[in-house]
Formats: C-alpha cells, structure tokens, sequence
C-alpha cells in the first residue's frame, strides 16, 4: 500500500528547480571528473550527481529520475519495515507519514539517497558487524550532504570509536591495520566533504546567520507547525521532552544506539539554527535519525526491557502522529494540494510552441532557467543573472540582480529572443514589453513569457 500510495504521488509529482539543478549538472558533465568540478558552488558534496550521472547520458527527460527515486525508496522503506522493532501498527504509521510518502520519497533530491544509505549501513552492521562494506557506506553517507556527514559521524562515534579504542588495547597487528586502513578511509572522505560544503570564497553564499534554537527542534519533531507556531518555544520544549525520552528509552536497551541518537540529533538540531535551514527537508533529517536509531540493536524479549520499549513507541508515536497531520497541513498542503509543484515542465512546453522557428531564451534568474534548460533536453539559454549562456545554475559571487533597461539591452542583441521572467524582475512590466504567455500559479517556478514589442515572435500577443 505504501508503494502504491508513493508511485501515484510521483507520477503527479512535478520536480522543481532544487530536483533539477542535480539533474542539469550531471547533463551538462562529460565525466564523472566534470561532475565534481562543476558541483564546487552547490554546498554539498557530489555524490548524488554521480549517481544520477548515467542516467542523464542515457535519457533526455529529468523525470527519469523519478524511477530511481522510487526503488531507492522502495528498498529503504522495505529494510525499515522489516528491521524496525516496533508494533506493525505504529510502523505502518511512521512510513504514511509525510517524510516517508511526499517528502523524501517523492522528491528526487539526495535525501532519499541518504536515507537509503543509513538503512544499507544499518542492515550491513546487524548483519555482519563492522566490516570494511560498513565503513564504505559510511563515506557514502558523508558523501550525500551536510545532514549526510553529520550522520555518519554520529555513527563512527557511537559504534567505531569504542571499536578502535578496543582494539588499540588488544593491540593485534592485524586489528591495528584494520583500524588504520577505517580511519584513513573515513578521515579521506569527511575532510573531502566538509571542504565540498564549506562556501567558497567565490560562492554566492556564505555561512549563514544564527537563527534560533527553538524553531529547529519544533519543526523537527512538529513537521505541520506553520513558520510562527515554530517559533513558539512551548513547542521546542515538548520536542526536547520527546527526543529526551526517545534517547532515554533507547539508552535502556543499548546504548551506542543511544549515543547516536543524541550526537545526531544534536549536531542536527545545531545546524538547522544557522544558514538557509527554512523547509521541512532541512528539518526532516532529525526525525529520520529518530526511527532509525531503534534499528541498530536487536529489541531485547525480557521483561525488563518493558518499560524502555514502551517509552520508545510512545516517543515514536507522538513523531508518526505528526508526520500524518503534516500530509494534511503544512508542507503537505503544498505537495498534496491541487495547486501545481511547479511551473518549470509548463513553461518549457510553451516555449517549444513559441520557438517555431528557433528562437533565443533569455532567463532573469539561472536557478529557475536550469530546470526550464532540462525540459529543453539540455538547450543552453542566457542568463540575465550571469550575463552568459548556460544550463545549469552556479551559484557565485558575481552573480547579479539584472534591471528591466539591461533585459532590453540583451534582448536587443538577438535576432528572436523571448525573456523568461521569474524571481529576480520585479515591478510592473515596462512598455518594451509584450506578455506572450503566462505559466504562472504554482507552488515553485512561476514564470512570464514575455518578448520586444519592436521584434516580436508572435504577433498576436496581450
């Protein structure tokens, strides 16, 4: 039912900029090598690109990737399912929530690859301990994104480090090599990461500004709270309360799950408080951490492991509870509701229709015109904010905010331009300009199609 219910959103599901941005960057890399170069002003590591990177030699169409968003979640959900000690019910619970349905699990972004991730680590670890395939997937998950690393070094804190200080006393030669090859590996990859997500001189962004503490927290646990109910601090204190009590029922049972639970969460919780930390996928990585920790241990049968599991389940099920209300109110309002995800598959649409012959498209704001390039199969168009010809967007320092005067100077340049306008003009339309068509009216990625009155494409326009 679940798979069903995640196929059926996915198929109406339409991507928007931050699922095509991956997608247009691995389009427009030759190798894998270009690949990395050209992820350097995305703020993460490069990971997802290279995963999606063959798909995009091989197809034309970015919604391709919704195939491998769906088996990468069919896998993870099917280990969660099986590996969760939890009752059925409460399991059935968490995985229709909003997270495990039109969350991660229908956005193609590297969350659902993280999350996949942690659960392979999880099945690797109960299956066979830490073995150098554990330690493997560890550098994955620090490969994905900031959460990613943050994650994994939970992991390597809560299960390695009390490995390797073991082995340090033991001091076998053969542990010893096993030990330094891990940290070697881990260390590699981690200082790799943080370098590929630390903003670069020349990027557009930089380490963010401190937010608060409490609206992290709240909307971690809280997934439906609007921007001001976050705010409220009575609701990052309940959400303290819960993770508290989840990390004490676990802690009873075993305690380097527990130990993960709380560097995770604490780490995550920290970072969600500077920076660009405004949506629920910035905020769900917690609550993931949250129903994957009980994973890491096998549920105790005694009679004195009572207690500590039903404080787990009741923790668990206040999380299931929210994530259920958040597909009717709040970011599931946006996924779920009639209104369309984004406008970017729409205009590309009316754009071949207009460009009969071919015609040039000028953008104003590159991060919207590269999801518009994708469903142009990859066309270079120009971009106002950078003043070039490109695909996908890059997010650096010389970036402008162009003026109405300089669209018309650009526009002026070509034989048959249309401008794209989406974010960055703003203010009434100027006489130069014509609206030819408006892809206007959705959640993300609206846009104006507009030309030159003195060098129109369609002569029949508003």
């Amino acid at each position: 039912m679940h798979e069903i219910a995640v196929l059926r959103l996915l198929v109406h599901h339409e991507m928007w900029r931050d699922e095509i941005q991956a997608w247009s960057i691995a389009k427009a890399s030759s190798t894998p090598l270009d690949v990395i170069r050209n992820t350097r002003f995305e703020g993460r590591p490069p990971l997802w690109q290279l995963i999606i990177w063959p798909l995009t030699k091989a197809f034309s169409d970015p919604n391709v990737m919704k195939i491998l968003t769906f088996l990468m979640g069919s896998i993870a959900i099917w280990i969660w399912l099986h590996r969760s000690p939890q009752p059925l019910f409460l399991r059935a619970s968490i995985s229709f929530g909003f997270l495990l349905t039109g969350g991660y699990f229908v956005h193609s972004r590297d969350y659902i690859a993280m999350f996949l991730i942690l659960m392979l680590i999880i099945e690797t670890f109960r299956r066979r301990g830490i073995t150098i395939v554990f330690v493997v997937l560890i550098c994955g998950l620090s490969l994905i994104n900031l959460f990613g690393l943050i994650i994994a070094g939970a992991l390597v804190l809560s299960i390695l480090l009390p490995q390797w200080r073991q082995t340090l006393f033991q001091r076998s030669r053969n542990d010893l090599a096993q030990c330094a090859l891990q940290i070697v590996l881990l260390s590699t990859t981690f200082l790799f990461s943080a370098y590929w997500i630390y903003p670069k001189s020349t990027s557009q962004f930089g380490v963010g500004n401190y937010l608060n503490w409490y609206r992290p927290l709240s909307s971690s646990v809280f997934p439906f709270l609007s921007a001001d109910e976050s705010s409220n601090i009575l609701f990052a204190v309940c959400a303290i309360a819960i993770l508290g009590a989840l990390t004490i029922g676990i802690f009873l049972q075993n305690r380097p799950a527990a130990l993960f639970l709380l560097a995770a969460c604490f780490v995550l919780a920290l970072n969600a408080s500077f920076g660009y930390a405004f949506y629920w996928w910035h905020w769900g990585p917690t609550a993931i951490v949250s129903i994957s920790a009980p994973l890491l241990f096998h549920a105790p049968t005694d009679s004195r492991s009572n207690i500590p599991k039903a404080l787990v389940n009741v923790c668990l099920s206040i999380i299931a509870i929210s994530g259920l209300w958040a597909n009717f109110h709040g970011p599931g309002e946006a996924v779920y509701g009639k209104q369309p995800y984004s406008m970017s598959q729409e205009t590309a649409q009316q754009i071949k229709k207009l460009c009969i012959p071919e015609c040039q498209v000028i953008v104003d704001w590159d991060a919207t015109g590269s999801s518009i390039s994708a469903y142009l199969g990859g066309k270079s168009l120009y971009y106002l904010n950078r003043q070039e010809f490109g695909t996908y967007a890059k997010f650096v320092r010389t970036n402008i905010v162009p003026t109405w005067q300089q669209a018309i100077d650009e526009m002026r340049k070509f034989d048959r331009p249309i401008l794209v306008i989406t974010d960055l003009l703003t203010g009434p339309l100027p006489p130069e300009f014509e609206l030819v068509e408006a892809p206007w009216g959705g959640v993300w990625d609206n846009a104006l199609i507009v030309q030159l009155g003195e060098n129109p494409i369609r002569s029949d326009s508003n």
